[in-house]
């Protein structure tokens, strides 16, 4: 990174700042096997890595933000600009991956499924299929204004404007007409592009006659998030004429002839299994169509509406106690529906059970849209005590919180995990992030009569997330294996607790008034905690005889040990 900055005081009132940024980051992530991967379930994987990938991006940023200062008044404004060069190859499954539900299945050779990623373009090698190198823009321009009406009082009052510009590239446009959208189809869409305004409130009260020893803070606004490249990258590669992924169910009698290698049950060789060397039309384009992604037309960027208020009051010397309150509401929330999906009929227990694919060109027919929603409220506890010259300190804080969304995939690009796309109001349920209960603090100790040493210990205690047991099988035949039991809530399940404790000892010497010399080690897991628990996992049977299976799962960070020293001056 290379970062030029001038900060020019134009007079006692006025200032100025300028910015200028450029960044250039490579994050190389290549395979390290030419054999295909084989993934079973409950035990392991081996082979080439899933996700093979090459990323290089290039940011330049300019910005120029104004002050205007005085006494009880303050005004800022400012505009950015900011261009990035994308470069991005990204082949997953380009090597083939095998899936096993069970040891057993594995042990005789009988894989659920093998998915490829191909390139569909003849003389056009999957890495070039797989290769995005496009350009994007963000706008961005604020003004804010903090008053000052009284020693007591601070009100502040801002609003800002963010404008996100994609790649013009053509996208499948399919949205209007799924089930006669051809193969290839016509890449007349394009990415959508969002602008959005925010307006922002803030305040801070510390009573008259206080002596400044209770502070009360609020704010309230609306936040924005960008759209990272990863979407762009799906719809300009997975586009149903340029790459695609290509699951195998079974092996059909024409591709037995076809490709002799290509076998389920004993013949299956475990030790070099067989993978395609290309895409070949001939053999398989109706039985085993590709998938293929969009964006709706109507795409927008997520939006929060977030307001907290809380208190700081001081009490004995160096003692300070807090509480604070939040609450969010999401909309616009990123998730994938597919529009290849029949009309339901519903089984004995009242699922939605999805027939043949109304369009037999592809198998799933992805949209990126923006209609899932979340809700987060929490209450934080705070107290802090670090007397003036004192040989001990510390901080802590508790916060309860609770979280529930429809979707929480979290930007997840290429898959779903709604049990149903067509019914996402029967996910509205605690989110996959939903960490109800956190506790975090230090305590800093310093030996300081005789040894000079400090010791500082960091603990946390994170209760367990949620997560929800599924079906190993498509009950809904939606193309996904995210069946729940029927009538049971999302994420109804939760890992145990665990805590963390860090050490940190550290001594310095001063040399000569002017130089001083410092060392350290620092234990990351302490006492080396690994918390192990059942799982519920992996549901068999049917929905009028569901079996649930079980195992065991491992949370854990493991110890580190880091040694370091320091020459100041």
């Amino acid at each position: 990174s290379l970062v030029g900055q001038w900060n020019w005081t134009i007079n006692s009132t006025w200032i100025n700042e300028f910015r200028m940024n450029s960044v250039k980051e490579e994050l190389p992530r290549t395979r390290r096997s030419d054999t295909p991967q084989v993934s079973i379930s409950n035990v392991g994987r081996y082979g080439e890595g899933l996700f093979n990938r090459q990323f290089e991006s290039k940011q330049f940023q300019l910005s120029d933000i104004i002050t205007y200062v005085t006494p009880q008044f303050q005004v800022r404004g400012g505009v950015q600009y900011i261009a990035y060069d994308i470069f991005e190859t990204f082949t997953p499954n380009s090597g083939g991956t095998y899936t096993f539900s069970s040891l057993a299945n594995f042990r005789a050779g009988n894989w659920t499924d093998y998915t490829q990623f191909f390139s569909l373009q003849p003389g056009t090698s999957v890495e070039q299929a797989g290769t995005m190198n496009e350009k994007e823009k963000e706008f961005g321009a604020f003004i804010q204004a903090d008053w000052r009406p009284s020693q007591t009082w601070k009100v502040g009052l801002g609003l800002r404007f963010d404008r996100q510009e994609h790649p013009g590239f053509g996208i499948a446009d399919f949205t209007s007409n799924p089930t006669t959208y051809t193969r290839p189809g016509p890449l007349t869409a394009k990415v959508p592009t969002d602008s959005s305004v925010s307006p922002r409130l803030s305040f801070s009260w510390s009573p008259e006659g206080d002596q400044g020893r209770t502070v009360v803070r609020g704010s309230a606004g609306l936040y924005v998030s960008r759209t990272p490249s990863v979407f762009l990258y799906q719809v300009l590669t997975s586009n149903g004429s340029r790459a695609a992924a290509i699951k195998f169910t079974g092996v059909t009698p024409a591709l037995a002839v076809a490709y002799p290698g290509f076998t389920r049950g004993a013949t299956f060789n475990y030790t070099n299994p067989f993978q395609f060397a290309d895409y070949n039309a001939a053999n398989f384009p109706v039985s085993n169509p590709p998938d293929i992604q969009t964006f709706d037309p109507n795409f927008k960027n997520p939006r929060t509406t977030r307001f907290n208020l809380g208190a700081d009051r001081a009490f004995l010397p160096g003692l300070t106690l807090g509480v604070s309150a939040t609450s969010a509401k999401t909309k616009n929330l990123e998730r994938i529906t597919d529009l290849n999906l029949s009309t339901p009929t519903l089984n004995t227990v009242g699922r939605p059970v999805y027939g043949v694919r109304p369009n037999a060109s592809y198998r799933t027919m992805q949209v990126y849209t923006s209609d899932a929603e979340s809700t987060y409220t929490a209450l934080t506890l705070s107290a802090k005590y670090a007397p003036e010259n004192s040989w001990i300190e510390g901080q802590i804080f508790y916060t309860y919180a609770r979280e529930r969304d429809n979707d929480s995939n979290e930007r997840s690009f290429s898959g779903y995990s709604t049990q149903d796309p067509n019914r996402l109001q029967d996910d509205f349920s605690w989110s996959a992030n939903d960490r109800r209960q956190v506790v975090t603090g230090y305590v800093s100790l310093h030996e300081k009569w005789y040894t000079g040493v400090r010791f500082g210990f960091n603990f946390r205690y994170l209760s367990g997330l949620p997560y929800n047991p599924v079906f190993i099988t498509d009950l809904s035949n939606d193309g996904n294996k995210f069946d729940r039991i029927w009538g049971t809530e999302r994420n109804a399940y939760r890992e145990p607790g665990r805590y963390i404790v860090d050490l940190k000892i550290n001594r310095e010497w001063k040399v000569a008034k002017r130089y001083g010399i410092g060392v350290s080690a620092e234990i990351f897991n302490l006492f080396n905690k690994t918390t192990r628990y059942t799982r519920t996992n992996n549901i068999g049977g049917t929905d009028l005889a569901p079996i649930a299976n079980t195992a065991l799962n491992t949370l854990s960070t493991e110890r580190q040990v880091q040694l370091g020293a320091r020459f100041s001056f």
